[in-house]
């Protein structure tokens, strides 16, 4: 019974993997925009170059953890067969990550007023 959950729970996986694709593409064509309005001009390399790092060192530690857990879960009598409790734990794992995150950008993001009138400050002081 534990190898049928666990095709299931890789073919639920793997039907929503091109959706999930699509929205991470989404994300990060918008995240770009969002990043070179909320900085000054002469800042915008500097602040997309750490989007893009920020982004590399996220997909390389999450792709590890991930691997890891789903290695450390497998089922007994199938060792290279992850169990459906690693896929639980990595998606709990990712889901607090992801609501942290999310908290986090909420508290370090000024409303848009104050944003806009330090931009228009610093550019009439250059």
């Amino acid at each position: 019974m534990r190898l049928e959950e666990t095709a299931v729970a890789l073919r639920l996986v793997g039907a929503s993997s091109p959706g999930i694709g699509v929205g991470v593409g989404f994300a990060f064509a918008a995240m770009a925009t969002l990043i070179t309005e909320a900085v000054c001009p002469t800042e915008t390399g500097v602040a997309t170059g750490m989007n893009t790092v920020m982004r590399t060192v996220g997909g390389v530690i999450g792709g590890q953890v991930g691997a890891a857990l789903l290695t450390a879960h497998t089922i007994p009598g199938a060792p290279d067969v992850p169990s459906v409790v690693g896929f639980e734990i990595a998606f709990a794992i990712s889901a607090v990550a992801a609501l942290v995150g999310a908290g986090f950008a909420i508290l370090v993001t000024p409303p848009r007023r104050r944003r806009r009138e330090r931009l228009v400050a610093a550019e009439a002081t250059d």
